[in-house]
């Protein structure tokens, strides 16, 4: 039956094996810091990749009314999980999004972060978003950062 033995045509003590729905119940006491979600991208005995369309919302609400904000997005390129390549949209302070791609890290429109590619989304637990922002924008200031692109800092 798959779910209480590992008998794959009959079992010894039910006979002939059916399939059974089954619900996964998991239950945090505490919640984390994040929160990291990955879409089962890879079936078959080939490891074929499923394109399915995912929309992930950019606010994660749990039960409990805490929100997590979706901060990065890993994209998997290529058919097979055996083969192909792995790249991350880092999203910055919900301004602007970056693809970091080995060495290179790039600006890029939001429309080029969700595809039939995404692997993994990751949610950091929200905080204070205001004053967040402040800080780090008087630190880009201080530091003569471009907000919307943090990996060219110009020069004086």
């Amino acid at each position: 039956c798959g779910i209480c033995c590992t008998h794959t045509a009959s079992c010894p003590q039910i006979g002939p094996c059916k399939s059974h729905n089954a619900v996964t119940q998991v239950m945090m006491t505490k919640s984390p810091k994040y929160q990291i979600v990955q879409l089962m991208r890879f079936e078959g005995a080939d490891n074929g990749k499923k394109l399915t369309n995912v929309t992930p919302g950019k606010v994660l609400q749990l039960p409990s009314h805490e929100n997590y904000d979706l901060i990065s997005v890993t994209s998997h390129m290529g058919n097979m999980a055996s083969s192909g390549h792995y790249v991350t949209f880092v999203n910055l302070l919900g301004l602007s999004w970056t693809l970091c791609n080995d060495t290179q890290c790039s600006a890029v429109p939001e429309a080029d972060v969700f595809t039939p590619d995404n692997y993994i989304y990751v949610y950091k637990k929200s905080t204070n978003m205001q004053e967040h922002i402040k800080c780090l924008k008087r630190n880009f200031k201080e530091n003569n950062i471009n907000p919307r692109n943090p990996f060219f800092v110009s020069k004086k």
